[in-house]
């Protein structure tokens, strides 16, 4: 290190730490590791933090994985993010009032309900169609396809930002689901 140090290389102006690019860093890192890395990584991190991951099998962390890695920039934004998974969510006011409360929400919730309560095989082959009919749903009635995927994201997770719904649905659980859409029935 003594020889490759030079006064030449020294500026004037000092060094910056950037929370943003450590994060940019962070989430290239994330990316490119294996399941089985992060998974180790979780390990360590549940045991410094207090997030409800901690009840979070390996199966299970590998499928939030699956959802999340492409996603997050830091293990904690992933914790944070899945929260609804294991414990009650936090609705979101707002979320409520836009997505359940008006545009048709209440009715969205109650044809989904419909939809997914017959519902046996509860893996994504088996959510498939009752999906598939809940978009169409929303695009017969407001012209826009999500328009009653916005209504389930906020019943199931508190909010208008999760995973995609169908394997939110399916990690989720039926029983958890299903009690979900019909609190807001």
């Amino acid at each position: 290190m003594i020889e490759l140090f030079s006064l030449d290389r020294v500026q004037k102006t000092p060094g910056k730490f950037d929370r943003k690019k450590l994060a940019w860093m962070n989430g290239e890192y994330i990316r490119k590791a294996t399941p089985d890395r992060l998974v180790d990584a979780f390990h360590s991190f549940n045991q410094v933090t207090d997030f409800p991951l901690k009840k979070a099998t390996d199966a299970q962390l590998r499928e939030l994985l699956a959802m999340y890695q492409e996603r997050m920039a830091t293990l904690a934004e992933m914790a944070e993010n899945s929260r609804f998974f294991f414990e009650e969510p936090a609705y979101d006011a707002k979320a409520v009032d836009k997505h359940i409360k008006n545009n048709n929400g209440v009715d969205y919730l109650k044809q989904i309900h419909a939809l997914l309560t017959p519902v046996t095989d509860w893996t994504a082959a088996g959510l498939a169609a009752p999906m598939e009919a809940m978009l169409a749903i929303g695009s017969a009635e407001s012209g826009k396809r999500g328009a009653a995927a916005q209504p389930l994201r906020v019943a199931l997770s508190g909010g208008p930002v999760s995973p995609p719904m169908t394997e939110t649905v399916v990690l989720l659980g039926r029983e958890k689901t299903l009690e979900r859409i019909a609190r807001f029935l």
